[in-house]
């Protein structure tokens, strides 16, 4: 039972810090909105060596060949 209610404050704790940065969240929102838009050709082109997949992940595609 204590252990539910930990939880349930860490909760409350988390949502009451999430309301309190809800103005700073809305500016920064703001300013990324109304920033500078880059175009694609403006990025750098990956080379053959980034575009393979590192030997440490297993490729796979939708949620089933997730692995934790």
């Amino acid at each position: 039972m204590l252990d539910l209610f930990l939880l349930l404050v860490d909760l409350l704790r988390m949502l009451t810090r999430t309301v309190e940065l809800g103005v700073q969240q809305i500016q920064l929102l703001e300013e990324i909105v109304q920033s500078e838009l880059i175009t694609t050709e403006q990025l750098p082109s990956p080379t053959d060596a980034e575009r393979k997949v590192p030997k440490t992940i297993k490729r796979g595609y939708g949620q089933t060949s997730l692995t934790f």
